[in-house]
């Protein structure tokens, strides 16, 4: 998620996963990083900053006499990397494809944008989005349209809490965007894939979405990916 920054403290860092820093006194906050989800900032005087976007990825084993193709993603036919082939929707879309004429197993990393950070004194950061991640689902021989990859939510102005990220979607797989963080000094953090940040005492960050993923393990290999470091192995 993101960070923010108190009146007389120091400005705290955005989480891991892609969260932007706080933004110090009329500062606006750090955005969150682009397909990581990750939340943006808020700021103790200034404006609160978008969430990161989102990201959809595909990996299947490359077989012989399998022919795919996609729409929207960074190859449209795949990258082949040791024993997979990979396809990656980055860009902020909800018409992306994939076409198999095999009906095979896939693995999946979907991630949803993140929530923005909050608008002005004592804002709250952006929660991040929600991500669903699992191995052996079922393609079908055919075309899978509307792949979504979610916005980042904008952030908030003055007392304004940010907006919620966008949900990414594949297929029936759809990852809940991040709760926008509450503003000013009076508020709950906004609901979402993780619940937005609560600004104030006594107040409540919004609440998260649990979804389990739970299929079969396709392959065992344990090799680490270097073409696709931000995806690794599942």
């Amino acid at each position: 998620g993101g960070g923010s920054k108190e009146n007389s403290g120091s400005v705290a860092a955005g989480g891991l996963g892609g969260g932007g820093a706080g933004g110090d006194n009329s500062l606006a906050g750090t955005a969150g990083t682009a397909n990581t989800g990750g939340g943006g900032g808020a700021s103790y005087g200034g404006n609160g900053a978008a969430g990161g976007s989102g990201i959809v990825i595909l990996r299947r084993l490359t077989g012989s006499g399998i022919t795919t193709s996609s729409t929207g993603s960074v190859a449209s036919e795949g990258t082949v990397d040791g024993d997979y082939t990979w396809y990656k929707w980055t860009t902020t879309q909800s018409d992306g494809t994939f076409t198999t004429d095999t009906t095979q197993d896939m693995e999946y990393l979907v991630i949803a944008g993140g929530g923005g950070g909050g608008g002005h004194h004592y804002a709250a950061g952006g929660g991040a989005g929600g991500y669903r991640t699992a191995t052996g689902f079922s393609v079908a021989a055919g075309t899978i349209t509307g792949i979504t990859v979610g916005a980042g939510g904008a952030g908030g102005t003055a007392q304004v809490d940010g907006s919620d990220g966008s949900n990414s979607v594949f297929s029936t797989i759809s990852a809940t965007g991040g709760g926008g963080g509450a503003a000013n000094q009076g508020g709950n953090g906004r609901a979402g894939g993780s619940g937005g940040g609560a600004s104030g005492a006594g107040n409540t960050g919004g609440a998260g979405t649990t979804t389990t993923d739970d299929l079969t393990l396709q392959s065992t290999d344990t090799t680490a990916s270097t073409a696709n470091p931000d995806y690794g192995e599942l």
